[in-house]
């Protein structure tokens, strides 16, 4: 399964912006990266070109900051729009906008300022300060779009019987964490003879107990048990009693986690006072991480004040659930990336 993401912007101010998407874009076993960079020579217009292109892609992601450029971006918004496509809109903030990168012509300054206030009426925009930071933004949001809107509906149907297996495996294939899924989903999928591909095991997990299928493995960190139908067979478990692995995280992994948390906050139940709590603990583990010499103890301490705020209030709803094990692998990251 490859889900082809469209990244339309201007070119010659948000060159960096657009690299660092890519790169994202990569790292994701399910998306490809569609874009100007590839279109190579044609015998059609510029606009043709890219119109064609985002007929072909199933999501839009939209890359805005100070120039309105050729009307190129707009046209391809709007195709998106006609298409019904799933769109993802980010605005680099105003203050990180060099003057190089502002329009000079008023008329198109203005065409800018009208395009931008569409797309505020019309999605949920999100502003980034730099590069790094829009890449984190950009695979949280395809992450929990990919599980939510388009992985989960059809892992249904598989689990229903609605779908042969034939078109039903690329997209269990394509599943690195089935943690991600809810448990009542695994359930059906397994009652319906489906099983988890390879099951990474991280963080203190002493005592655990894995039920492993046929072709499965469990990476313990440095030990691979790998289940071969029959030593380790369906039904069959694997008591695990290492304490700790290395998952190998980067600063992008950490990055992409804290910004899949501060958007499943957004959409709880939390008052004003508990999210402003969250959100300046959220901002000091940032901060901190983007130092040449992070401090683990205040990483560690912020991620705590937050998981007891979740503990203790129920205005955060389901969130909770999804919340716990997110703060638990961010301090994991934390302690491998600045140990």
């Amino acid at each position: 399964m490859t889900i082809q993401i469209f990244v339309s912007s201007t070119w010659l101010d948000l060159q960096l912006e657009r690299q660092a998407v890519e790169i994202a874009l990569q790292r994701m076993r399910e998306t490809k990266f569609i874009g100007m960079e590839y279109f190579g020579s044609r015998d059609e217009t510029t606009q043709r070109v890219s119109l064609n292109e985002v007929d072909r892609s199933q999501v839009y992601v939209g890359i805005f900051g100070g120039r309105y450029g050729s009307g190129i971006t707009e046209d391809e918004y709007r195709r998106a729009r006609e298409l019904d496509l799933p769109c993802f809109p980010y605005f680099k903030d105003e203050a990180a906008i060099p003057a190089t990168g502002r329009e000079s012509d008023s008329t198109k300054a203005t065409k800018l300022d009208a395009l931008k206030k569409d797309l505020r009426q019309t999605h949920t925009v999100t502003t980034f300060r730099n590069p790094d930071e829009l890449a984190a933004r950009v695979t949280a949001d395809l992450h929990r779009w990919l599980f939510d809107f388009y992985l989960t509906p059809r892992l249904e149907r598989a689990a229903r019987g609605e779908m042969s297996r034939g078109e039903a495996q690329p997209l269990l294939d394509a599943i690195k964490d089935w943690n991600a899924l809810s448990a009542e989903l695994v359930q059906k999928l397994r009652g319906a003879g489906y099983g988890a591909g390879s099951v990474a095991v991280g963080g203190n997990v002493s005592g655990s107990v894995i039920t492993t299928g046929s072709g499965n493995v469990i990476s313990t960190g440095g030990t691979r048990i790998t289940g071969d139908g029959i030593a380790f067979g369906i039904g069959n478990t694997v008591n695990v009693t290492k304490t700790t692995t290395t998952q190998g995280a980067t600063l992008n992994d950490f990055a992409a986690l804290i910004a899949q948390m501060r958007a499943l906050l957004q959409s709880s139940n939390l008052n004003e006072d508990d999210r402003d709590t969250i959100e300046t603990n959220l901002k000091t583990v940032e901060k901190e991480a983007e130092k040449e010499k992070p401090r683990l103890k205040l990483i560690e301490s912020s991620l705590s004040s937050i998981k007891s705020l979740v503990e203790s209030t129920k205005g955060i709803g389901s969130a909770a659930a999804k919340l716990m094990p997110m703060l638990s692998q961010a301090v994991d990251f934390a302690r491998q990336l600045f140990p």
